[in-house]
């Protein structure tokens, strides 16, 4: 698949400022931190949005398995900010943004898989805004050895345009193999942003940018 990548952006902890208090007490930090890159991307009603995650909010995950293991009431409202759509449904509310969101979750190979989603929006939209966000793993999960789960949270997005352009910048993203091993997602984002490197290969599949 081709993307044309029109503006990047990185999630921090501050990057959440721009989104009104009322929606951030709705989220869990890694929430706020990719609506927060979001925010970046110059949202708006009409643009469709990608988000993509293999974990959402892991941590209270961890907690709603411990609450019903000890035969507890798993508490709705914990539930509900847990799946994997729950940052892109409260991103619609906050936005008054009424398509169709879409919500990814495909393992090591959650980047591409997001971005095959967001390329196949393109089809019938201008724009299409791209989000990936992961958080850190509770100590619940410490020694198991899962590919997808990071050391530390992080959050990127992508503003996707249909057709390339001035100052568009055009990515190839191909699977050259099986299998998927244990991947940094910092890497995505230093191969988006560093104008020297030309290709990326991630896991089974080889990023290169198209000239």
């Amino acid at each position: 698949m081709l993307i044309h990548v029109a503006a990047i952006a990185s999630g921090t902890d501050a990057s959440a400022r721009a989104v009104p208090p009322m929606i951030r007490r709705r989220l869990a930090p890694i929430g706020r931190m990719a609506l927060g890159v979001l925010s970046s991307l110059a949202p708006d009603s009409e643009i469709p949005m990608v988000f993509a995650s293999s974990w959402s909010d892991p941590a209270k995950g961890a907690e709603l398995l411990m609450q019903a293991i000890g035969e507890s009431a798993v508490s709705p409202m914990g539930f509900s900010g847990s799946v994997h759509n729950a940052i892109g449904a409260t991103a619609s509310i906050w936005l008054k943004n009424r398509l169709a969101y879409r919500s990814v979750s495909a393992g090591a190979e959650t980047t591409e898989a997001g971005l095959l989603e967001a390329a196949m929006a393109l089809s019938e939209h201008e724009s299409v805004l791209f989000v990936r966000y992961e958080d850190a793993p509770p100590s619940l999960y410490s020694n198991l050895d899962i590919a997808d789960l990071p050391g530390e949270p992080y959050a990127w997005g992508l503003r996707l345009v249909r057709e390339p352009g001035d100052g568009i910048r055009t990515v190839r993203i191909e699977r050259t193999g099986e299998g998927a091993s244990k991947r940094d997602a910092a890497e995505e984002l230093a191969f988006l942003t560093d104008a020297a490197r030309t290709s990326l290969q991630h896991g089974p599949w080889l990023w290169e940018k198209v000239p």
